[in-house]
């Protein structure tokens, strides 16, 4: 069953295969199907047609390139990047092809653990990721009873662990290349002769002939290998997934040890993130000297062998180290879609890539407190963000300049267990010893406990403890205000050293900061049954205070201002004495009742002045 995705740049490709496979044809004993899907502009030969079909591969030994083999069905476009493209042609080549063995060629581009069989239309660059692939495979699996016996992928990068794990279950045998492949390597007319001629040819055997007969580009970059998925399953998955658990444990102590394995160790053209999984064990063994690591790397090396998990392998001499199964093994970054593949989800190696990846990473850290600009007193907030991706923990030195960083102040030393995520920490110090100055800056020197260092600084701010100053110019001792209005007769008030409020008034005072600015003036009347607090942020200060009639807002108060600047320093002002009365009535039902200045205010209502 041969599913030539021809809806790219590989059309031309495609044709040539169909033509290699009618040079052994169909016979009693051997069934050949293809379904193939083409494009236009690409190859004009054979009426260029650019839907999709199926045909019975027929005797054709003519050498020229057209198809003579019978056309069973067309199917109009179709997405053979999509499972149920793949799944339909396998059961429908199983239900009316019954075979006692079958081998499945999938022939397109390839990207590893990416996918393979890229489609350009209907739907542009769509691909079987390897959660398709295995799904589409399950199903096939279900609908045969029994494993398909061989998965022939001629396509690039494809001879992959992740990719053979992902057919666990669902095929005995994967031939694959760990390298980039080009149209001619794989020699289908030499195969399908030899099933032709000897019928009975056990799936081994025929993955073990492929291998030998494929074209290694004049004995180039190129490299093919026969896997039992099996062992893959089993055994080298179990086994790879001990060794970066060990790894993990032990990268504190040979971090250095496994980045130089990792240059040593056999890559590939095709993509520089894949690498040869039984080299990366052998240069592990060859720079570390620990039992553990040692013994789960030598398994991992003979289970990659002839006598395990590899059927026969060839490779050319550009990679002398390739043994047959590749890895996902990036030097910088990991592929988000990695994680959604099950050799990742089952196996700790993504954890051993983080590692690896973040290895030589020093601790990173943002200072979020002081800001640029900031003003503080006698307490500093020092606020900063902390992570390290490869190490437990981090000794932060804490400091403080007040001559924009010409000289430094040590002030603490702290230690935080920290991970990859971020982490928020605060420390607070007085400023008491330190001069006051507009050019402060703190610095926050980080080192992580495999002696990786930062140091990072906050932008310039200002320490000013000197407070502002203030003076409560409204109300006023000894003085009567009746609705806002101060009255010049005073006599009750002065002679009982009582400043009286009678309704709203409105409160006022005074403030100036020479370093910092005022911020705002807060103005607060303290009475026995309650408070009532009002503010300014501007410049003149001032608020209205109308008190309550609800009797929580009469009779004897301390008024005060306070004025806060912008470093938080503040200073108080007070008037007590105060009594305080809602409206005219309650005034005029007090003991504190002063006819002449109810005669006053009345006078100032009818149109005389205050």
């Amino acid at each position: 069953m041969a599913y030539l995705c021809g809806d790219n740049n590989l059309e031309g490709a495609c044709i040539d295969i169909m033509n290699e496979l009618e040079q052994a044809g169909s016979t009693d004993d051997v069934e050949i199907v293809v379904q193939l899907d083409r494009i236009s502009d690409w190859d004009s030969s054979n009426g260029d047609w650019t839907d999709t079909r199926r045909y019975h591969i027929t005797r054709d030994t003519d050498s020229d390139r057209t198809i003579r083999s019978t056309l069973i069905s067309q199917l109009g476009e179709l997405n053979m990047g999509a499972e149920a493209t793949l799944t339909n042609f396998v059961e429908w080549s199983i239900d009316n092809y019954p075979a006692e063995k079958y081998m499945l060629i999938l022939y397109d581009h390839g990207g590893g653990w990416e996918g393979i069989c890229y489609d350009s239309d209907p739907t542009p660059n769509d691909r079987l990721d390897l959660i398709e692939l295995r799904s589409s495979m399950q199903d096939i699996r279900a609908h045969m009873g029994r494993n398909m016996d061989v998965v022939l992928m001629d396509a690039c990068l494809m001879g992959m662990t992740e990719v053979a794990y992902a057919l666990r279950g669902t095929a005995d045998y994967l031939i694959s290349s760990e390298e980039t492949s080009v149209t001619g390597d794989c020699q289908y007319a030499d195969f399908a002769n030899r099933l032709r001629n000897y019928p009975s040819t056990t799936p081994e055997s025929i993955s073990d002939r492929i291998v030998d007969q494929w074209d290694l580009w004049s004995e180039g970059y190129g490299t093919v290998s026969a896997i039992r998925i099996y062992y893959v399953d089993n055994f080298v998955v179990p086994r790879a997934d001990d060794l970066a658990n060990i790894l993990n444990v032990r990268f504190a102590d040979y971090g250095q040890e496994i980045r130089d394995a990792w240059e040593d160790t056999e890559k590939f053209t095709g993509n520089s993130d894949y690498a040869d999984l039984r080299d990366f064990a052998g240069e592990i063994n060859q720079r570390i000297t620990d039992s553990e690591i040692n013994n789960r790397a030598n398994q991992l090396i003979d289970l990659i062998s002839a006598n395990y998990a590899i059927v026969n392998e060839r490779h050319g001499t550009n990679h002398p180290d390739a043994y047959g199964l590749s890895v996902y093994f990036p030097e910088e970054t990991i592929r988000t879609q990695y994680a959604y593949t099950d050799f990742a989800a089952d196996t700790e190696w993504d954890d051993f890539l983080e590692n690896f990846i973040n290895f030589g990473t020093p601790p990173d850290v943002q200072i979020t407190d002081p800001f640029l600009g900031e003003m503080r007193n006698t307490r500093l907030t020092v606020g900063w963000q902390g992570r390290d991706v490869d190490s437990q923990s981090v000794t932060y030195k804490i400091y403080l300049s007040t001559n924009g960083g010409s000289s430094w102040y040590y002030l603490e030393s702290v230690t935080y267990q920290e991970s990859s995520s971020w982490k928020q920490h605060y420390e607070y110090y007085y400023t008491y010893s330190y001069p006051e100055s507009d050019n402060c800056r703190v610095r926050i020197y980080a080192e992580d406990d495999t002696g990786l260092t930062t140091s990072v600084q906050s932008g310039m701010f200002t320490i000013d403890r000197t407070s502002p100053t203030v003076t409560l110019t409204k109300p006023q001792v000894g003085r009567i205000y009746i609705n806002d209005r101060e009255l010049s007769t005073a006599t009750l008030a002065t002679s009982s050293g009582l400043t009286i409020i009678v309704g709203s008034i409105t409160l006022k005072a005074s403030a100036d900061d020479d370093r910092s600015g005022v911020d705002y003036v807060e103005f607060q009347a303290e009475g026995l049954l309650g408070n009532r607090y009002l503010s300014d942020d501007t410049f003149p200060y001032s608020c209205v205070w109308s008190p309550d009639m609800s009797g929580l807002e009469i009779g004897s108060f301390t008024i005060s201002a306070t004025a806060f600047d912008r470093a938080g320093n503040s200073c108080t002002r007070s008037l007590s004495n105060v009594m305080v009365f809602p409206t005219t009535a309650s005034f005029v039902n007090s003991p504190y009742y002063s006819a002449e200045a109810m005669k006053e205010y009345n006078d100032t209502l009818n149109g005389g002045s205050a």
